[in-house]
């Protein structure tokens, strides 16, 4: 539905939109593709031309807008007004007039919002760095400000690094801005308040060298590196080095490393590419100093293949409270690391531990196979570990079911999205690791199901639960145990399951 006005406006009519003005505190500027109302352009020439006292929305505090070549910004500036805490701006397209249009709008807000605590743009703005870095630098209140691909410099960044309440920074550091960093007397004084830290540049050492000039000491608690560069080795282990050295080893709760682009399926399967840059399980080990660790996810162009169990082990005894752990530079790549099914046990015991993302490797045998496995994790919902070839689905939903028994497994398809494979051989391959997978997702329910049977069965109450559906069920602490032997055998349930699976087909 498309809103629009047929007559000039009159005094009455502003009266009614004056009383409801004042009670206006969030707006999002909608368009056709958005949630809401459609407006047509005309409305707001009609307000424009009516001359009413700015802003129209006295109060407003927090302003989303979106630009497109439909929808056009210059309607924007009657709504920024003194008492303006947030504005985003989202754009798509680069047209002449949107460029014109959004460098109105960006240096309008240092005139009429200056008391401004939150900015974020995003969009292809490269042409509108030289006005937005100079609103951002007549901005003393900022508390948070994301600009994501707009480079600043070096003079932006000192000013920057001078505000007192700014907690949640992402932007682009060029290499050249680091050339002419805060001066040694001011480094112990620069980001005193920064929280969360987003940074994406090109090279590693844009990273270290930027730590080492402005982040002395540091009290960060969350920490996201997007660097176009693969990494060797050496990268790493110089960043860790800063790291430990720049931030508070007890206040940093999460590191994300990624690459700054979506790497191709023709270079994330590439061997000969990807054996130039491994990564070393002991320099992983540098990140242990950070004791209360919640959220590790390393996403880089790097190969995880000596990633083992003895690592996950480490990681578990390291950070019992971690949350969220990723390792794999794709979820669609076939490069897995050396970490098996059962290497994923130790992570049971990390008791708030909610994501996992890592790709396993089901062609390495365990040394000891243990039919109960003791720890019962109840936190962990969402389970990626790639889709590698197996051959025994039973194992691993069984597995599973034991470990991870709340776990929405997810499956990504192994092969790369931009490569076609015309080999009727390898689409044979594919559609069996695809099939070993789902009947992994069937297995691993029914397994659920028959322990959760079984746990009622022993419980000498049971008569006072009332039967619910398995989403409530499981989600019940009462009926689960951290102790080994409550689960019925492995082969009764794989004989069980397996007769079902083929009644099913």
């Amino acid at each position: 539905m498309c809103q629009s006005i047929t007559r000039p406006l009159i005094e009455s009519d502003w009266e009614r939109f004056d009383f409801y003005a004042k009670y206006m505190r969030h707006l999002l500027d909608t368009c056709s593709n958005r949630p809401g109302p459609e407006l047509d352009l005309s409305v707001f020439r009609t307000i424009d031309l009516s001359r009413r006292p700015l802003p129209l929305l006295p109060n407003l505090q927090h302003l989303d807008t979106f630009s497109s070549h439909g929808h056009p910004l210059w309607n924007v500036v009657p709504l920024l007004g003194p008492k303006l805490k947030h504005f985003s701006l989202y754009s798509v397209g680069t047209r002449e007039s949107c460029i014109f249009e959004r460098v109105s709008i960006l240096a309008s807000l240092k005139v009429h919002s200056p008391f401004l605590e939150s900015l974020e743009v995003s969009g292809p703005i490269q042409q509108l760095s030289l006005v937005l870095i100079g609103t951002v630098c007549s901005l003393q209140h900022l508390h948070v400000l994301k600009l994501g691909a707009t480079s600043l410099t070096s003079e932006c960044i000192n000013h920057l690094s001078t505000l007192s309440n700014l907690t949640d920074l992402e932007v682009t550091i060029p290499e050249d801005s680091i050339m002419q960093a805060a001066s040694a007397s001011s480094c112990a004084t620069s980001f005193t308040a920064l929280q969360a830290f987003v940074i994406l540049t090109d090279l590693w050492a844009t990273v270290d060298a930027f730590f080492e000039a402005y982040l002395q000491p540091s009290s960060l608690k969350r920490v996201e590196f997007q660097v176009h560069e693969p990494p060797t080795n050496s990268h790493f282990h110089q960043l860790f080095t800063t790291m430990r050295k720049c931030c508070s080893l007890g206040s940093l709760t999460g590191i994300i490393l990624s690459h700054q682009v979506k790497l191709a399926g023709s270079i994330v399967n590439n061997d000969n590419l990807l054996s130039k840059f491994v990564l070393d399980p002991n320099t992983l080990h540098m990140l242990f100093a950070f004791a209360n660790l919640e959220v590790l996810r390393i996403k880089t162009f790097t190969s995880f293949a000596k990633v083992d169990n003895a690592l996950i082990k480490d990681v578990a005894s390291a950070w019992p409270g971690l949350k969220s752990l990723e390792i794999r530079h794709s979820p669609t790549s076939r490069h897995t690391t050396s970490v098996t099914i059962h290497g994923l046990l130790p992570l049971a015991s990390c008791s708030s531990l909610e994501q996992l993302s890592i790709n396993i490797d089901p062609t390495i045998q365990d040394a000891s196979l243990q039919l109960r496995q003791g720890l019962t994790s109840l936190c962990l919902v969402d389970l990626q570990l790639g889709q590698p070839p197996i051959s025994d689905p039973y194992a691993i939903a069984s597995f599973l079911a034991d470990v991870f028994p709340l776990a929405n497994i997810n499956m990504k398809s192994s092969a790369g999205d931009d490569e076609e494979d015309d080999e009727d051989e390898e689409e044979h391959v594919d559609e069996l690791v695809e099939k070993h997978w789902a009947q992994v997702k069937v297995l691993f329910h029914q397994f659920v199901k028959f322990r959760i049977q079984e746990k009622w069965s022993e419980t000498p109450d049971r008569k006072k639960y009332v039967r619910a559906p398995l989403a409530v069920v499981k989600r019940c602490h009462v009926h689960y145990s951290c102790q080994p032997n409550v689960w019925p055998d492995r082969c009764t349930l794989k004989s069980t399951a397996r007769n079902r699976l083929e009644q099913q087909d």
